[in-house]
């Protein structure tokens, strides 16, 4: 409100001004013209020739003496200047009509000024009740920032922001609820694991303690908890490796290096494993894949590479063979762990890289596993800007085959 006054002062004061300006230049304009009667007057009383006369007044040749004797003629036919004539009656017309004008302009003004601010005042108080509605949308949960006129300048931004604000809610919002419904998950999963190997943990110990076992039926109780304990000490450091994973504890850190060495260096972690069900792996390597190098990380890549094979010795018949191929191809290495184990299920394809997920067969319910290392296999690959699928045949000996891609980002030969 005061700069809108202000507004009004500075403008009055200048028309003020304006008025005075005008007004004086009349009284000036008014002054000449009757300067020049009296000139007039004084040179008729001289006898001078009409045309010359206004010649001279038309050239500004003013002549002092015969403005006073014009004044005292036209006094002596009873003007003496104080009485109305008509220029006195025009000057007061235009005067008024002057006060007039600059009062409407004036009007005009005012009317403008406190209108433009009155209206600013409506829409301040329109956005403040959107924006109200807005928040109050907020706290019910009602994200979606809608306004039907196009905004521009302070109120455009003002909804701008606003709008990214209720869409950040809404995201974090979705994750604290995707990340409370992963953690109800992960604690019904854990709980599904724990539940088994506990519970023949327990039956195990009863049985012990009773007493009148013979040694051979103790020795075998004491094998099958030695089994569990080992289930569940697996199941820890598999759950450790998740939540490390899951937090970002586990960084990866790419080097270049031969990944057919790091292939290796899985392969012959699991020496013992493949001995005991002598099963043959095999490599059918593209030539000069031994030299190729690409940027990964060897440590847990290797994890990866353990995982797959791991299972593919796992659910292979004793005798069966593993065949590895490592090709490259123009973007990515492909590599494809090719088993004649028991097969997965069409529909399996994608459950089978989920976190804890176990396949429905009989068969892998009698095998030991927690249910992660394809899980684990399949974050290393992606962080890396990997990836891991599946495609197999159900039936004895058909086997399934994983093929594993990681790009060729940094490579060197």
């Amino acid at each position: 409100m005061k700069r809108e006054l202000v507004y009004a002062a500075v403008f009055g004061i200048l028309i003020l001004l304006l008025d005075a300006y005008l007004i004086k230049s009349y009284e000036k304009d008014w002054e000449t013209q009757i300067d020049a009667l009296y000139q007039i007057a004084g040179m008729e009383s001289e006898a001078m020739d009409n045309l010359q006369a206004v010649g001279r007044i038309l050239k500004e040749e003013v002549d002092r003496g015969q403005l006073e004797r014009g004044r005292e003629l036209l006094e002596s036919y009873g003007y003496d200047g104080m009485y109305d004539t008509v220029y006195d009656r025009k000057a007061g017309e235009y005067k008024k009509r002057i006060c007039l004008v600059s009062i409407g302009i004036y009007m005009a003004f005012l009317f403008c000024v406190f209108g433009i601010r009155k209206t600013a005042e409506k829409n301040n108080r329109k956005v403040l009740q959107e924006i109200s509605g807005i928040l109050s949308g907020f706290k019910n949960q009602k994200y979606d920032v809608v306004y039907g006129e196009a905004m521009e300048g302070e109120a455009g931004e003002l909804y701008s922001q606003l709008s990214s604000l209720g869409k950040q809610i809404k995201i974090g919002e979705e994750t604290m609820f995707l990340e409370k419904e992963g953690t109800k998950q992960l604690v019904t999963d854990i709980s599904h694991q724990l539940k088994t190997p506990v519970a023949a943990l327990k039956t195990c110990f009863s049985v012990l303690e009773e007493g009148d076992l013979k040694e051979e039926e103790r020795r075998e109780f004491f094998l099958r908890c030695k089994q569990q304990l080992k289930g569940l000490e697996e199941l820890v450091k598999a759950l450790v490796n998740i939540s490390r994973m899951e937090t970002g504890m586990i960084e990866i850190r790419k080097e270049k290096r031969h990944i057919f060495d790091t292939m290796l260096l899985a392969v012959n972690s699991l020496y013992g494993k493949t001995e005991e069900k002598q099963i043959e792996m095999i490599f059918e390597n593209e030539e000069g894949i031994e030299k190729l190098q690409l940027f990964h990380d060897t440590k847990w890549t290797k994890e990866a590479f353990i995982n797959v094979l791991d299972n593919a010795i796992k659910y292979s018949e004793p005798g069966g063979m593993i065949k590895i191929s490592m090709m490259k191809r123009n973007f990515f290495v492909r590599i494809e762990i090719k088993d004649r184990g028991i097969g997965i299920p069409k529909k399996e394809y994608t459950q089978v890289f989920k976190r804890f997920y176990r396949g429905e067969g009989e068969r892998v319910k009698k095998e030991e596993g927690s249910g992660v290392g394809l899980y684990l296999t399949r974050e290393i690959l992606e962080r890396q800007g990997g990836s891991i699928a599946v495609h197999s045949k159900t039936g004895e000996k058909h086997g399934s085959t994983f093929v594993i891609q990681l790009p060729l980002e940094g490579i060197g030969g």
